[in-house]
């Protein structure tokens, strides 16, 4: 699903690519839709009824979540993958499960004056979560002194007890099997639980062991 496209170049060069690995895997890959077509309930129910899995490209979280409540795909695909659907996705579209995103919400931050913001997912997962957690997002005065673990560390939102900050060049599966993926072994990305703890002090902890996933609680 390439919804949080938010320009025509990015929905080219990404679904592009998408499309040539899933191709390249042996698989059939089905695009959703086009740039700037809302998808009808019917296209909608179709396709996520025929998929084996649903993938989600990255982008522009706000735009992302606006156009899929505009289609009514967040209200159909939240209930595909408690019915058992497996959801992937790439930055924005990993982190939909969640009940918060951590987000920078800006198309063009290097140009424009921005802050980290908390949206709204599907609210699958008792807890925020943010992609890109070892990265310093750009200002128009430069690279961020703060990276985005830090700041969701600092700005924990009120109301969730658990967090995720999932560096670059890292993958996760939350499942019955959860795993930890590492692109490249020898750097020092990984992936960290934040949890809220009853004195009101927030920790992060690098995840050394898989299945210390399982302490993220899932919503029915």
């Amino acid at each position: 699903m390439p919804t949080a496209c938010s320009t025509e170049k990015s929905y080219n060069g990404k679904v592009s690519k998408v499309l040539t690995f899933f191709t390249n895997l042996g698989l059939t890959a089905r695009v959703l839709h086009e740039h700037t077509e809302t998808p009808t309930r019917e296209k909608i129910e179709d396709m996520l009824g025929e998929a084996a899995l649903v993938y989600t490209i990255g982008g522009n979280t706000p735009y992302m979540l606006e156009q899929m409540k505009a289609s009514g795909l967040d209200t159909a695909l939240a209930e595909a993958i408690r019915g058992g659907k497996v959801h992937a996705g790439t930055s924005a579209g990993a982190l939909l499960p969640f009940a918060l995103i951590h987000t920078n919400p800006s198309k063009n931050p290097r140009n424009q004056l921005w802050d980290f913001t908390f949206e709204n997912g599907l609210g699958l997962m008792d807890a925020v979560a943010t992609a890109h957690a070892d990265g310093r997002d750009m200002t128009p005065k430069g690279p961020r002194p703060d990276t985005r673990r830090e700041h969701l560390q600092l700005n924990f939102p009120t109301g969730l007890a658990h967090g995720l900050a999932i560096d670059n060049g890292v993958a996760v599966t939350l499942s019955v099997h959860p795993r930890v993926i590492i692109n490249d072994p020898h750097s020092q990305a990984g992936v960290y639980l934040l949890n809220r703890h009853p004195d009101g002090q927030v920790t992060s902890t690098r995840v050394e062991d898989p299945s210390q996933l399982s302490q993220i609680p899932m919503r029915g």
